[in-house]
């Protein structure tokens, strides 16, 4: 099986470490905890807390996209190129009124979960782990649609609070999948191994 796997060119979206991947969701999951237990939160908070998340995760992509040796690496640069803007935009434009950054919260989910579904659609059907990714990008991107069409005549308290907690729900979620994703690796990390 670990043959047939490496030769389909599946194994790039296999990273080297399933703990990172475990420790990454956990991060997720605590950022959610803290946001859904935070309500409140100003919306400058989010657009900081989003900015720098966005552009760690850009990083992340771009450090993999270099340290892997696979060939079938194509998502991680779009995915990289997309999180860096978005962080970029988000901590440099601080006057930004709530619906922009719904708008670029909303469209970097959108795009990075059309990545996601591609990416995790490609990998071969042999991979158990697949259908996490794919569940992942489904998700983001359903949530990125509803924060683009999200109603705006609501009052900015009323907006910052339910993007506070929906992204706090969505990391919740997101964290959960990535972390049961890290035990599906260890397996497949382990076949492909023997």
């Amino acid at each position: 099986m670990g043959e047939e796997v490496e030769k389909s060119g599946g194994v790039f979206l296999i990273p080297r470490s399933p703990w990172g991947v475990l420790f990454e969701g956990i991060g997720i999951m605590a950022l959610g905890i803290v946001l859904v237990a935070w309500p409140s939160a100003s919306l400058s908070v989010v657009r900081i807390a989003f900015g720098i998340f966005a552009l760690v995760f850009g990083g992340i992509q771009v450090y993999d996209a270099v340290s892997e040796k696979e060939e079938n690496k194509w998502w991680r640069v779009p995915l990289a190129m997309i999180s860096i803007a978005a962080g970029i935009i988000a901590l440099a434009w601080p006057d930004a009124t709530e619906r922009v950054i719904l708008i670029i919260v909303g469209l970097w989910f959108i795009l990075t979960g059309l990545i996601l579904v591609a990416a995790g659609l490609k990998l071969p059907k042999d991979i158990s782990a697949r259908w996490v990714i794919v569940v992942v990008g489904a998700i983001a991107f359903g949530f990125g649609i509803y924060l683009v069409v999200n109603p705006s005549d609501k009052s900015p308290n009323e907006i910052a609070t339910s993007m506070v907690v929906l992204i706090g729900i969505f990391a919740i979620v997101e964290g959960l999948l990535m972390a049961f994703y890290s035990f599906l690796l260890r397996r497949v990390t382990k076949s492909l191994e023997a």
